[in-house]
């Protein structure tokens, strides 16, 4: 009743809707409706590190129906389960999670980590990504995922594909957290041209990470940048007496040349990948 009030007059408003959190069924909700406007749903994942891991491909096209739901706004989500979990682990499960939000921007409009704000000695909820006191604070691993992401925002997703032996993915190789995640997401920015590759290896062993542009070519390699954010355990935390335990650094690129990339990925890491191109001759 109330939006058919408000289209009539505001036709172009974008009315978001509650949506379809994990739990009961879906069937019957009027934006499931194809006779039913929905412009967007909000939802809500509050999981363990391992199941929000495994739900990278969670919007993917195999996944999620395109013709039948709307649009989404995730309005709350962290690897908040069980209470206490405030480590690397659940932040590179969110970082997962927020790789499937860029591969599939055209689902995913909006996204938002929830809670934000605790003071230490008032706690109400137990996983927030600011946490103080009256003269200190400290930060989740979570919070420089976000700011991770943020620096590295292209405006087109790229086309990307896994080869056996290498490793540039539009996806993961295994939907497994027990058998370990490897998740990426590549985008382009039509501002400066640079592109940007987000890595997420969830796992307790190393990878190599080999980066081919070749299909970019006549232009060239000239710049690559890479910042990573590990520890050398996977449930390590920041606190107000270690707040800068978990950070993001710089990390060095093993190998370049005009067209390719080669970075080594610890256990349990992020890396974040900027590659500036210069025109080369065809």
């Amino acid at each position: 009743m109330i939006t058919t009030q408000l289209w009539a007059k505001h036709p172009h408003i974008t009315i978001v809707a509650s949506g379809r959190w994990l739990g009961p069924s879906i069937n019957g909700f009027l934006c499931t409706d194809n006779a039913t406007r929905c412009d967007v749903w909000d939802e809500h994942f509050y999981q363990t590190p391992d199941e929000l891991a495994e739900m990278g491909s969670y919007y993917d096209p195999s996944s999620y129906d395109r013709q039948k739901l709307p649009k989404v706004f995730v309005g709350e989500y962290a690897a908040n389960k069980p209470a206490g979990t405030e480590s690397l682990r659940a932040s590179l499960a969110e970082a997962i999670f927020m790789l499937g939000f860029e591969r599939n921007a055209d689902v995913v409009i909006a996204s938002a980590f929830a809670p934000l704000l605790n003071h230490v000695e008032g706690t109400s909820w137990p996983y927030n990504l600011i946490n103080f006191n009256s003269s200190h604070l400290y930060v989740l691993p979570s919070y420089h995922v976000q700011q991770m992401f943020a620096r590295a925002i292209g405006t087109s997703t790229l086309s990307a594909s896994w080869s056996a032996a290498h490793g540039v993915s539009s996806g993961s190789t295994s939907h497994s957290a027990a058998d370990g995640i490897l998740s990426t997401a590549a985008s382009v920015s039509a501002r400066d041209g640079r592109i940007h590759i987000k890595v997420v290896n969830y796992a307790d062993c190393h990878r190599s990470l080999h980066v081919s542009l070749a299909s970019w070519e006549p232009y060239k390699v000239s710049k690559a940048v890479a910042n990573l954010l590990s520890a050398p355990s996977p449930d390590a935390r920041n606190s107000l007496s270690e707040p800068q335990l978990i950070s993001p650094k710089p990390w060095p690129i093993v190998h370049s040349c005009t067209t390719c990339i080669q970075l080594e990925l610890p256990p349990w890491s992020l890396v974040v990948l900027t590659v500036e191109l210069a025109p080369g001759q065809p």
